[in-house]
């Protein structure tokens, strides 16, 4: 019904059945006694390995508010329950615990760990002078 009526960024990236919300004495739901959605568990699970990889499962969970030993580095950001505002967060995480300026139509694009990881190490190998130069416009293309 949604996807006739509003854009694909607009889904909910969770449904929930609820027989009844949960209301505040005011008659408002009460936002905290909603249940946290379960996540699928459907698929391999590929865990971070690298530094940076775990880095990088931490600001998602930071973010997203998911255990990060449950975030796979191939689970994609946005099917994950993030949104721009989150990515904006992401984005200044990663230019804080990094020290890389990642653009957010990188961060659209790249949308998983292992890929924003691949990018991350490609800049700090640039600024470092260590490039090899074929990798380096797979990475970033």
């Amino acid at each position: 019904y949604l996807s006739g009526r509003l854009p694909e960024y607009m889904h909910p990236s969770y449904y929930i059945h609820l027989t009844a919300f949960p209301l505040l004495l005011s008659g408002k739901v009460d936002r905290k006694q909603l249940p946290a959605p379960e996540l699928p568990s459907g698929g391999y699970f590929r865990p971070a390995t690298s530094e940076t990889e775990q880095m990088l499962a931490g600001i998602w969970s930071d973010v997203l508010h998911i255990d990060k030993d449950k975030i796979s580095i191939d689970q994609n950001f946005f099917d994950l329950g993030g949104h721009s505002l989150k990515a904006g967060l992401m984005k200044e995480k990663i230019r804080k615990s990094f020290n890389v300026d990642m653009p957010l139509k990188e961060i659209f694009s790249k949308n998983n760990i292992e890929n924003i990881a691949d990018y991350i190490i490609t800049i700090q190998q640039m600024e470092n002078g260590v490039t090899d130069q074929e990798e380096i416009i797979d990475i970033l293309i």
